[in-house]
């Protein structure tokens, strides 16, 4: 008899355990259209392996587009246990992200898929001195970030002067501004909006995101630079991941760093290419070719910038040199660096 209790004990205690483990629900949110490839491919994919590498253990509930708050809310949202995990544009918070906000320097990134892994390798070690109080699982990317505008095509710097234009992050809004233009702040989804109710003359983005957005509707002129890649993050609630089983944490480590990135964020970066050809077949839209010179332009132009990003380092008592190296020398051995 006892040894039947023992073992009917034993099989509650599993079955409980069992049930306990199944009850692990994370909640994200990101501010895109559940339809943006980020979401639909990107997300989902990287939710659907760690469902499946917890044998079932861990669901999602993910709410899209700024449903829990706004985009600029997220990391915040993320910290204080609003959700438990978090997607973001770390350049929403300008002067915050000072350290990650080097990737979104105009004018660095050459190409965006190699930039993921770059990136990752990059900012994963320095994550904890930014974003120390959550815990930081990936970064990625979307490039090139480019100029859509109504009436006027932009092919160098200076034809920017006196166009308001929003901006992808703060960096992209101190080059506008070095430029002679002016700065919207704005989300991309609010794009078509903005431009619609005439408060900006366009807006940066990646080309696939306009169509996505309904920002094709309302533009003409799309300049083709490789003028910034707008880079994410993905972070998680820290004591939320803390208190995790550990196979549990451990599902989610494997989905993680630059590994986690390129299985599951590398698909919409691939998005950019067929919507780039896509851009090129629209017969009442124009793509403004940059030549050599013009790019050369381009780049001298984010000299001040770049030097500004030193400057924000520096005054928060980190050596920007380092930083600096790092970040070219990892870029250019994945052939992302612009150069």
């Amino acid at each position: 008899m006892k040894k039947q209790t023992l073992a009917l004990t034993t099989a509650m205690a599993l079955t409980m355990s069992g049930a306990m483990a199944q009850d692990i629900t994370l909640r994200i949110s990101h501010w895109i259209p559940a339809t943006h490839p980020i979401a639909s491919e990107g997300l989902v994919s990287w939710t659907n392996a760690i469902t499946e590498q917890s044998g079932g253990a861990i669901q999602f509930q993910i709410f899209p587009s700024a449903q829990l708050g706004k985009a600029e809310d997220h990391y915040d949202m993320a910290r204080d246990g609003v959700v438990d995990i978090a997607w973001l544009n770390p350049g929403f918070n300008p002067g915050r992200f000072s350290i990650f906000a080097g990737i979104q320097v105009p004018l660095t990134v050459a190409d965006g898929m190699t930039g993921i892994g770059a990136l990752n390798d990059w900012y994963g070690p320095l994550s904890e001195q930014e974003m120390g109080d959550v815990h930081f699982c990936l970064a990625h990317m979307l490039a090139p970030i480019t100029f859509h505008t109504t009436d006027k095509p932009v092919a160098t710097p200076s034809d920017l002067s006196g166009m308001k234009i929003r901006p992808s992050s703060a960096m992209e809004a101190s080059f506008i501004r070095q430029a002679g233009g002016s700065a919207v702040p704005g989300a991309n989804p609010e794009a078509r909006e903005m431009l619609s109710r005439g408060l900006i003359d366009g807006t940066t983005g990646t080309v696939d995101a306009q169509f996505q957005f309904g920002v094709m509707d309302a533009v003409t002129y799309h300049t083709d630079v490789p003028f910034s890649a707008v880079s994410f993050a993905l972070v998680m609630n820290k004591d939320r991941y803390e208190g995790l089983p550990d196979d549990a944490r451990a599902a989610i480590d494997n989905n993680c760093g630059k590994e986690g990135a390129l299985a599951h964020f590398a698909s919409p970066q691939e998005y950019e290419l067929a919507a780039m050809e896509r851009l090129r077949a629209l017969e009442d839209h124009e793509v403004v070719e940059v030549g050599p010179e013009a790019l050369a332009e381009w780049i001298a132009g984010a000299e001040p910038v770049r030097e500004a990003w030193r400057q924000e380092l520096s005054d928060k008592g980190i050596d920007p040199a380092p930083i600096e190296a790092s970040l070219r020398e990892t870029l250019s051995a994945a052939g992302a660096l612009l150069e």
